[in-house]
């Protein structure tokens, strides 16, 4: 089967543009479209009533977008259970929110960071669910904007070793399109990617650190007397070797951990991190609303606080 055109030029049904430039190399590269091959007989095809439309062309662009999003955020998902594969043997404990004392400093503030987003976004992130849904959830929230230009920028990044298979191409090219993307939707606005731009470039150095660390750890767990060392874990490297972690299912569990009364409950870094992002996301959901209140009415009132507010889940496909 043939693919079809991936430029994805004005008008078009998704919220992205693809230069002609940028759909030509797409177009050239093999493990593109090994991946989208797989991801059309594998993946969610189907589309929920929201997305479905008569018009074929409609449907492949958020296909096409779906494709590029997937092979941008797949990898980051192997790497997360990876490295917390690795963290496990190294520690020797079970409990997630244990094992992230096995990395230090950027690179366990990103493990921890990945961890708490992906509880909640594994689903999105592996594309499980209506194309349309997966490539318009990438705009509900900052934390999906801000994993998306930091995949984008990681995927600019060249490995040492050589590799004599297909590989991924690099997605900065999406970069542009995400910033006019943002300029131009009514809730973003055009100052926007500027902010999301420095926590996804912080992420971006945190995943580096923490492949590094990653590295490292297999090497100490290597044992040294042996003629020709073989890790304990397949070897990593996100840069080459991309397109052998695509196709993971697995899912991080969180075990419910029984307390006794008059326990002392030590907070851990992921508990934090999930609080933070919860109160960033409700301070942000509170200064829109509070903005669009003062444009619906003349007369200035104040908006009454929301004690709790979570963001929406995309639908599952019908």
């Amino acid at each position: 089967m043939s693919s079809p055109c991936l430029c994805l030029a004005v008008p078009n049904a998704t919220p992205f543009i693809l230069t002609v430039q940028d759909s030509i190399l797409l177009e050239q590269s093999q493990g593109f479209n090994i991946l989208r091959q797989h991801l059309l007989e594998n993946s969610c095809n189907e589309f929920c009533e929201s997305h479905r439309s008569d018009s074929y062309d409609d449907l492949q662009a958020w296909v096409v977008m779906r494709d590029i999003m997937h092979a941008l955020l797949a990898p980051i998902v192997a790497l997360t259970n990876h490295a917390t594969e690795i963290a496990k043997k190294y520690t020797k404990l079970e409990r997630p929110s244990d094992v992230e004392f096995a990395f230090r400093s950027r690179g366990r503030n990103a493990f921890v960071w990945l961890q708490s987003f992906l509880a909640e976004d594994e689903e999105w992130c592996l594309s499980k669910a209506c194309p349309g849904c997966v490539v318009q959830h990438a705009l509900d929230a900052e934390f999906q904007l801000r994993l998306l230009v930091a995949a984008c920028m990681l995927s600019r990044e060249q490995g040492a070793e050589p590799t004599n298979g297909p590989t991924l191409p690099s997605f900065e090219f999406l970069l542009p399109s995400l910033r006019q993307t943002l300029a131009e939707d009514e809730l973003w606005g055009p100052d926007y990617y500027e902010h999301v731009e420095q926590k996804a470039q912080d992420l971006t150095f945190g995943m580096k650190d923490l492949m590094r660390q990653c590295e490292k750890l297999e090497i100490l767990m290597t044992p040294p007397t042996t003629p020709e060392p073989q890790s304990p874990f397949p070897s990593f490297s996100y840069f080459p070797d991309r397109r052998a972690f695509l196709k993971t299912t697995s899912k991080t569990v969180y075990p419910n951990v029984p307390t006794t009364a008059g326990m002392r409950v030590r907070r851990t870094k992921i508990a934090k991190v999930q609080a933070k992002m919860a109160k960033e996301e409700e301070a942000w959901l509170q200064s829109l609303l509070q903005a669009a209140w003062e444009v619906l009415n003349p007369v200035k009132f104040d908006l009454p606080s929301f004690p709790s507010i979570r963001r929406i889940s995309i639908p599952n496909g019908p």
